[in-house]
């Protein structure tokens, strides 16, 4: 399964980069506005959008709220997927590996 995400904000997104028919479902990333064209989205795609590269020796830790009625606030953990809408907000924090 293929997913465009699309680490560009708002302002910074070429037109020439739209998928013709393509919905686009706007997210916000460590408070960065993000637009990707799927309507879920894993943890890893979630930590690419704020760090990308990922480090090696670092945990990441993924928080979110606006999320769907059935979850709308919560955390997710490595191999997670979760069901996004529009204008959910997810926090990514890095933490070295004692």
């Amino acid at each position: 399964m293929n997913k465009e995400i699309n680490t560009h904000s708002k302002s910074e997104h070429p037109e020439s980069e739209k998928k013709e028919g393509a919905v686009h479902i706007t997210i916000f990333v460590n408070a960065r506005e993000r637009h990707i064209t799927e309507d879920e989205v894993t943890y890893t795609e979630v930590v690419l959008l704020a760090y990308d590269p990922m480090e090696e020796n670092v945990i990441y830790t993924v928080s979110y709220k606006g999320g769907p009625k059935k979850k709308p606030a919560g955390t997710l953990s490595p191999g997670d997927i979760i069901e996004v809408k529009s204008g959910m907000i997810f926090n990514v924090t890095p933490t070295n590996k004692s």
